[in-house]
């Protein structure tokens, strides 16, 4: 079992036209092309123990048949499947090329090499908030993923490429997702995934990665309980980092397991034109993925503006959410994290460094006074345990520094 993944950052400093890049994909199966890629699948049986069915003769469960069909052929079928399950139809087919190891792992690594004075700054907030270990370091984590990702989709490119393994009962399950991402994109255009602030590109992350997961999801249940077991001994000898992990252990992991509820209460509740309307118009934070009833209420984030920066800034977002959830999990029990997050009304941050110390100043407005105070008393025990102090009961604002002055 490999370690859980190095948790995404909470931030992220814009690119000049005021936009970031938003990032789909899923480590270890599959990958859409972003600034980072990041994520976790989970291979787990979809169908109730009473319902799985016996392997049927000349599947790719049934060890005396071998199915390794043509690439072409596979990819057809799965067509076929996606546009019913999703309810939208390809315009064009989807091209596929196949990779050996190196020529993929290039292919990857020139579609989503992130700036490397980004990444260090990334890594600055993410050590002063406490969320990245000393001994951690961002970039070779991001390359070990790179590493053990099995195919990706470029909205760039058009195109969906594989890591010539052969046909496996994984792999069909892998290209159910990255067809549908191929679909999304060409009925909504994923090229026009930008968003103003990285809590926003995480919501919307959730959005395109959750829609992928029901399909996922949808393709498993019709598969024979050999088939799935296929699949999930191929995951674990893949190291799926999900496996045996809490709901909530990883921003990576946010998208395709929040993001899949998100989708199944928007569809569930204003049906599939809802979903689709979401495709065109994302929802701006986390809050609203993590309680569907806000998005559908359109209730977005409160405006905040940025906290001062005691030197020149080289980070700066929004610590949304979630990721209060995941901060304020560090010094109090999960459920009181959640207890106090829901009220999240929304935040600024901004990250500076002064030789080897880096610091982080947060500004958070909940929803009410109340909250407010809740916060600051939390945030005050947090802070308690490091170089952090907090001020002020609404808006309630934190600075956190690591390393020497």
């Amino acid at each position: 079992m490999a370690p859980p993944p190095v948790p995404a950052r909470p931030g992220g400093t814009p690119p000049a036209a005021g936009a970031k890049q938003v990032v789909v994909g899923l480590v270890v199966a599959l990958a859409v092309v972003g600034a980072v890629v990041g994520g976790a699948v989970a291979v787990r049986s979809m169908t109730a123990p009473d319902k799985k069915k016996n392997a049927r003769a000349g599947t790719a469960a049934n060890p005396a048949t071998p199915a390794y069909d043509s690439l072409d052929k596979v990819v057809l079928q799965l067509q076929s499947f996606v546009e019913r399950a999703r309810g939208l139809t390809y315009k064009t087919p989807v091209k596929v090329t196949v990779l050996k190891d190196a020529s993929f792992l290039a292919r990857l690594e020139a579609s989503s090499s992130p700036d490397v004075t980004d990444l260090h700054n990334e890594e600055a907030t993410l050590r002063a908030l406490r969320l990245l270990p000393d001994d951690v370091d961002l970039a070779q984590e991001r390359k070990s993923s790179l590493e053990r990702v099995l195919g990706f989709y470029d909205p760039a490119t058009k195109e969906l490429y594989v890591k010539g393994l052969g046909t496996t009962p994984y792999v069909r399950y892998v290209l159910a997702h990255e067809l549908t991402h191929a679909l999304q994109d060409q009925q909504f255009d994923l090229t026009r995934l930008r968003a103003d602030n990285n809590d926003a590109a995480l919501a919307a992350r959730a959005v395109v990665e959750g829609d992928a997961q029901r399909t996922m999801r949808n393709y498993l249940s019709t598969l024979t309980v050999l088939e799935q077991d296929a699949i999930a001994r191929e995951g674990r000898a893949r190291q799926d980092d999900i496996y045996n992990q809490a709901y909530y252990t990883s921003f990576d992991n946010f998208p395709y397991v929040v993001g899949m509820a998100w989708n199944d209460a928007v569809r569930g509740t204003r049906g599939q034109a809802a979903l689709d309307a979401a495709f065109r118009s994302y929802p701006q934070s986390t809050a609203e993925i993590m309680h569907p009833d806000r998005y559908l209420a359109g209730v977005g984030p409160v405006a905040v503006p940025p906290p001062t920066a005691d030197g020149p800034i080289v980070d700066q977002g929004v610590v949304g959410e979630y990721q209060l959830v995941y901060l304020l999990a560090r010094v109090i029990d999960d459920q009181e994290a959640f207890a106090i997050a829901q009220a999240w009304g929304g935040s600024r941050f901004v990250t500076w460094r002064t030789g080897n110390r880096s610091c982080t100043r947060v500004r958070f407005t909940m929803l009410s006074s109340g909250a407010d105070r809740v916060l600051a008393q939390a945030l005050g025990a947090w802070a308690a345990t490091g170089d952090a102090h907090v001020q002020g009961t609404g808006p309630v604002t934190l600075t956190a520094c690591n390393g020497s002055p």
